[in-house]
């Protein structure tokens, strides 16, 4: 065939600018047809004298329409690094074929050489051999492949189990979606796979889609399949049509198989949401997999040996820089928060602070944390992340049962925000009585993040009966160790004699002490007792200027939710 001058000037300057690898055709042998693909026909291939096998694929099928969505495709290649769950693209190679017009050149695709089966073959034919733990362990790599792809910018578009390989228990990505796009170029076949496609494209009023949410879409539908071990609404001999899609677009799914642990039927369902908006980011479901993943495998093995295994196991995210310490990163990261908590300080705008005033990147760490969850502080820290919403969406479930796999551990911040979670109801049941204890015990610890919250207990009868002696005594103890949070709490009792004799100098000191360490709360009581002489002369000036400062202190402080949780006014 002949191909336009587009396409043929675009591979050219590709090729001499070394953006694509170009495979010399003379040096392959042992070339074998073994299929054919909607670009047409399809070879394996070895290269040289090497061992390797190659796949070459034909572009003898194409139209203008699909070779621009060919140059989309390997533009997408160029993007990402070779990746294990994906079949990656090596270069083009180019051959002369003899025609009554004389001599064409044709061009093939070199792509990894995969003799894999279909998710859809491989689920039909081992199934019922299949252990959860398998099964599960599919669904985390197919998670984490299509959250690489996210990373990087790319939305595949296309996931369905006829175009996803299984090869030596390993995930393979076949495509981008190309196939898909090739067919929505050159035709409207597509029933085959609307199962899979996210139903707001077969709503009429055309809404923007959020590509994303549509590969998590599909995603839903594979963890399903996943399960279930066949297709979605599969029935012998009878095709998909534009009925079965009007009924997914009401809602429509396929039912729960039965014995499928509730958190992953609660992840998939997330997932096939109608709503796009409700569906969870990619990153979010390869973290919640991977949860799933660690406490099936907790039923069976010590801890220890489940992470070990997992991490021999399952394919990262994007990678890591090998040569960087992240096990210091992780602890002193770690210390950071600890410091800062314990004098009072809490949130998210604190850590990204210190990521970037120490040059880390925060996606990087949280992509090694996923993968490394094999001590108490990477195991705190990826519950923190997931708390605040730190690179990922919040995820207050996700973020509990990390605090508490870390708080067996005996990982102090992982028990003060076990007792944070039961006092609000974040990611459980609120139960304020389990945060009580949970506070009581760092409190016992001579631990100020613990002081100062059974302080506050006392204080309000929050677990426990209202006790105002007893709350002024442990925010005594916590300001010893220097909780500007705890200064702040006791000085407000020193002014309305609360538990304690009324005492306004003790509370100008402790307010100012407060306001010293960057407390705003404590700021605005000091500002209260300069504009009133509350323990101190009064001086406009000086309540003018703290006051310039809280306001500056509070924009950049604006988008911080849970600093602005813990200004606790009532005390």
């Amino acid at each position: 065939m002949s191909y336009n001058t587009e396409w043929v000037h675009w591979i050219e300057e590709a090729i001499t600018k070394e953006e694509i690898m170009h495979y010399e055709y003379e040096h392959f042998s042992n070339i074998k047809e073994i299929g054919t693909s909607d670009l047409g026909k399809v070879y394996r291939a070895n290269w040289k004298n090497y061992f390797e096998f190659y796949k070459l694929k034909s572009l003898s099928n194409i139209s203008d329409n699909t070779i621009k969505e060919i140059i989309h495709e390997i533009e997408l290649y160029r993007k990402i690094d070779f990746h294990d769950n994906i079949i990656n693209f090596r270069g083009i190679t180019i051959t002369d074929q003899g025609t009554q017009y004389g001599k064409i050149q044709n061009y093939l695709l070199v792509m990894d050489y995969v003799d894999g089966e279909t998710l859809e073959e491989y689920l039909k034919k081992n199934f019922h051999n299949l252990t959860w733990k398998k099964k599960s362990d599919l669904a985390y790599q197919l998670a984490c492949v299509v959250s690489y792809l996210h990373h990087k910018g790319i939305t595949h578009r296309d996931l369905h189990s006829g175009n996803i390989l299984v090869y030596q228990n390993t995930i393979k990505i076949a495509d981008f979606g190309l196939s898909r796009r090739i067919k929505e170029a050159s035709s409207s076949d597509l029933f085959g796979v609307i199962p899979y496609i996210d139903p707001k494209k077969f709503d009429k009023q055309l809404y923007p889609l959020d590509e994303k949410k549509s590969d998590v879409y599909s995603i839903g539908v594979l963890l399903w399949e996943v399960s279930s071990g066949k297709p979605p609404f599969y029935v012998e001999g009878q095709p998909h049509n534009d009925c079965l899609a009007g009924k997914i677009l009401q809602g429509y799914r396929e039912p729960i198989i039965p014995d499928t642990p509730a958190d992953y039927v609660k992840l998939y369902t997330e997932c096939w949401d109608s709503e796009p908006d409700n569906r969870p980011s990619m990153i979010n479901v390869v973290n919640r997999l991977k949860m799933i993943n660690l406490q099936s495998n907790a039923r069976k093995e010590s801890v220890n040996n489940q992470l070990t295994s997992e991490l021999n196991r399952v394919e990262n995210l994007p990678y890591p820089n090998p040569e960087k310490d992240f096990i210091s990163i992780v602890n002193k990261t770690t210390e950071y928060i600890f410091e800062t908590i314990n004098k009072g300080l809490l949130g998210k705008l604190h850590i990204l602070d210190y990521f970037k005033n120490n040059n880390i990147d925060s996606l990087e760490i949280y992509n090694w944390l996923i993968n490394n969850q094999d001590n108490s502080n990477s195991i705190f820290l990826l519950g923190y992340f997931n708390y605040y919403g730190v690179v990922t969406n919040k995820d207050h479930d996700l973020a509990f049962k990390l605090f508490l796999n870390a708080s067996e551990k005996d990982h102090i911040l992982a028990q003060s925000f076990v007792g944070k979670s039961y006092q609000y109801g974040l990611g459980t049941t609120k139960n304020e009585k389990l945060a009580f204890k949970c506070f009581e015990k760092l409190a016992h610890r001579n631990y100020a993040i613990g002081e100062v919250d059974v302080g506050y207990c006392y204080s309000q009868g929050i677990g426990t009966e209202r006790d105002l002696s007893k709350a002024v005594f442990w925010y005594e103890k916590a300001v010893q160790n220097k909780s500007i949070v705890a200064m702040s709490n006791l000085g407000t009792k020193y002014i309305n004699g609360d538990g304690v004799i009324k005492d306004y100098e003790k509370a100008f000191e402790l307010f100012k002490q407060s306001a010293e360490g960057g407390y705003l709360y404590g700021m605005d009581m000091l500002v209260y007792c300069y504009n009133n002489g509350i323990g101190t002369n009064i001086d406009k000036q000086k309540a003018a200027e703290i006051n310039q400062m809280i306001i500056n202190k509070k924009k950049n402080e604006a988008s911080d939710e849970l600093t602005r949780k813990s200004k606790r006014v009532k005390v």
